[in-house]
């Protein structure tokens, strides 16, 4: 009898499961045919010369479209800072999915910060126009006056704790302030990504000042994370609103005068603290690779 039920029950699920195939692909249509850019966002140097941008239509049977775009001149402008080579048409065919917006873009020797300039489809013609119709371009300067110090860094120095330390350090420009860099995982093993801390360079571009007490990185067991030092001459420690001091020479070296490092508060606001993740010995010097 138990030999007859399992039988029986083999045959109804056999006979469920050829109802419905498992395996089924997703359908689609020429009706879900739609165009855009691979991306809505694009950076670029000055001295990139022309440019191709990709446009794609997406098309299961290979529709052919004729689709329109403009480009809008924001900070950057047409004639000035990029041409565009085209008509402001894309002919697209099965054979040819992807078409080309060429740009041309202008250098110039003299800083004006980064440029953007927006391109924008505005006609799909005949299928669906994609979810990323917008293509917004930046355009590099490299002339920025900070150039020298701006990249990723061989750094080295000496723990206080004993032992030398080897790590990189990236300094970026800010967006507004020339003057300004943004400086990440400048203490070894006691930085975050997320957390960059910023420096000011003075007007001879011989020294970066770094403010203490910026925040490092976000710990969950502690309170804070913050950068402080030492001066490096007497080894007093650098007082609320203090700075550390790099030294910067002609060929961009950077050289830490001051101890700095990432200290561990338990509690900010009554100044517990609970050590250092590293303190490095002044001296330390970053070169760019």
């Amino acid at each position: 009898m138990k030999l007859l039920n399992y039988i029986f029950t083999m045959m109804i699920a056999s006979l469920l499961l050829s109802g419905c195939d498992l395996n089924e692909s997703p359908k689609f249509s020429d009706g879900d045919a739609f165009v855009g850019f691979s991306g809505p966002s694009l950076d670029v140097a000055e001295n990139k010369g022309t440019i191709s941008i990709p446009v794609t239509l997406s098309s299961l049977g290979g529709l052919s479209s004729v689709v329109t775009y403009t480009v809008k001149d924001g900070t950057a402008k047409e004639g000035t800072n990029f041409n565009v080579n085209g008509t402001g048409t894309l002919s697209f065919t099965k054979e040819n999915p992807v078409q080309n917006i060429e740009i041309e873009v202008i250098n110039n020797d003299a800083y004006t910060g980064d440029l953007v300039f927006t391109i924008e489809l505005a006609n799909a013609g005949n299928v669906n126009m994609g979810s990323i119709s917008k293509c917004e371009v930046t355009i590099l300067d490299k002339d920025h006056p900070l150039s020298f110090i701006l990249g990723t860094f061989a750094a080295v120095g000496e723990s206080n704790f004993g032992g030398g330390l080897a790590w990189d350090v990236s300094i970026a420009k800010d967006a507004d302030d020339i003057t300004k860099v943004w400086i990440t995982n400048l203490v070894p093993g006691g930085s975050s990504v997320k957390n960059p801390v910023y420096g000011v360079v003075n007007e001879e571009k011989t020294q970066l000042i770094i403010p203490i007490k910026q925040t490092l990185m976000e710990h969950a067991s502690y309170d804070a994370v913050l950068l402080e030092g030492y001066y490096g001459g007497d080894e007093s420690r650098i007082p609320s609103g203090g700075k550390l001091t790099v030294d910067i020479a002609a060929d961009g070296t950077l050289t830490f005068q001051d101890i700095f490092g990432a200290l561990v508060y338990n509690d900010l606001g009554s100044n517990d603290t609970a050590g250092w993740f590293e303190l490095v010995l002044a001296g330390a010097k970053m070169t760019k690779k």
